[in-house]
């Protein structure tokens, strides 16, 4: 999640300056261009975000659900006591 929120405003931000640098010159296409930036960015990096341990539980894939929550809790203790 905070991957995509950085992204959005990262494209924000970039919009904001695309458009004041090329407001002068009529390039539109150009403009386009570096708003796409990132969202290419984020469609890649999509890729490689782990499911949610929660969707992995409620499809019974408990093992999988406890190692994504391992990558985000301090020890093991706390997934297993978040999972079950």
């Amino acid at each position: 999640i905070s991957m995509y929120q950085l992204m959005v405003t990262l494209g924000i931000v970039l919009a904001f300056l695309s458009d004041t640098a090329f407001s002068y010159s009529g390039n539109w296409r150009a403009m386009l261009g570096v708003l796409a930036l990132p969202a290419v960015i984020l469609i890649i990096l999509v890729v490689f975000l782990p499911n949610s341990p929660r969707w992995l539980a409620e499809k019974g894939r408990h093992i999988e659900a406890e190692e994504v929550l391992r990558m985000l809790r301090d020890t093991s203790e706390k997934a297993r006591d978040e999972l079950n």
